[in-house]
């Protein structure tokens, strides 16, 4: 007797919406929400720096945060901007992975992954820095080391960014 095995495939698509920040296109994917003023200051009062915008996915391990400053920077800066957040990273014992300039749609950031242990878990977190009407802007994109996923989910986040005057 021949015994047959079926199998089903599900394929689930994630949708993407696009978004705008301080002068900043990019795409977020549909699974993520804003979050309020409440759920931000709650989230990330230990680090007593709010950001203007999150987003995080719906069982928040994931988030990509946006804080605009008034911190003067100029374009030819960055590689500074970079050398300081490495210092300020290994100051506190991160592991730096990766930390360079990079181009995204033709806008320079700086590039600082980092990766951070947690009670859940190690977290990586990539943190985007530029200069927009020569003022920084911070983008962090944060996820539990765990969500494979995520690693892709953040370079098309990336690759989406666009600066729009």
């Amino acid at each position: 007797m021949n015994k047959i095995l079926i199998f089903t495939i599900f394929i689930s698509t994630i949708c993407f919406s696009q978004e705008k920040f301080n002068g900043l296109t990019f795409t977020i994917s549909d699974d993520m929400s804003k979050l309020t003023y409440e759920e931000k200051r709650i989230k990330f009062s230990a680090s007593g720096q709010i950001p203007d915008l999150v987003f995080s996915n719906k069982i928040n391990n994931a988030n990509i945060a946006f804080k605009k400053t008034f911190i003067p920077l100029q374009k030819n800066k960055l590689e500074d901007i970079k050398k300081t957040l490495v210092r300020q990273f290994t100051s506190i014992n991160l592991k730096i992975l990766e930390n360079k300039i990079i181009n995204i749609n033709g806008k320079n950031f700086t590039y600082v992954k980092v990766i951070m242990p947690t009670i859940e878990g190690n977290v990586i977190s990539i943190n985007l820095t530029t200069d927009i009407k020569e003022k920084m802007t911070m983008i962090t994109i944060s996820y539990l080391e765990s969500l494979v996923v995520w690693e892709q989910n953040a370079q098309k986040f990336i690759e989406s960014i666009k600066y729009v005057n």
